[in-house]
Parts: structure tokens; C-alpha cells; sequence
């Protein structure tokens, strides 16, 4: 029979239990943070429209600050990209090129 998952209440607490050697040391802590994520989850006051404009602002933020970089590089790769169908040769190719 496999490992049991036990849980004591005792001085106001509850004390859950598992042998160690039931998991791997990487699902253990895959596990832990699973129950502390919930329990946050489940203490916070803040509700789906107040988490849905948290995210929205986090976006806005994100992209406000990514925003000239991100264009940057897209317009240094349409730059190169056409200068790749101008010239036939890619910069990453690696064929040769006879005269």
C-alpha cells in the first residue's frame, strides 16, 4: 500500500504528514508551494474584477516599459529580413557565395 497523507489537529493547528522518502525532493517542494498558493488564494479579499484590472495594469506597465525595445528589435529584424530578399544572402546563411 502506498504512503498516507495524515492530518493532526492539535493547539489550534493543523499538521499534515507524509513519509519523505514518498517523494522526490523536487515534488515535495512542488507540493509545499501548491498548498501555500492556495492558502493565499484562499485568505485574499480581492475579487475577479479586482484581480482582472490588477492584470490589465500589469500589462499596460509591461508594455509601457518593453514597448521601444520590443520594436526595436522587430524593426533590426525587418531591416535585416529585407535586406536578406534584396540581396538573396542571409546573414545567417552559411552557403557560399561564387562571383
Amino acid at each position: 500500500m502506498g504512503a498516507q497523507l495524515n492530518a493532526f489537529s492539535t493547539d489550534g493547528q493543523v499538521i499534515l504528514t507524509f513519509p519523505e522518502a514518498a517523494m522526490k525532493s523536487e515534488d515535495r517542494e512542488e507540493f509545499i508551494t501548491f498548498a501555500k498558493t492556495e492558502w493565499l488564494a484562499r485568505q485574499s479579499r480581492l475579487t475577479e474584477t479586482d484581480a482582472t484590472d490588477l492584470a490589465k495594469s500589469i500589462d499596460s506597465d509591461w508594455w509601457k516599459k518593453n514597448r521601444d525595445r520590443i520594436l526595436a528589435n522587430i524593426g533590426a529584424e525587418c531591416r535585416s529580413g529585407l535586406s536578406s530578399m534584396r540581396t538573396g544572402f542571409s546573414p545567417n546563411s552559411s552557403r557560399e557565395i561564387t562571383g
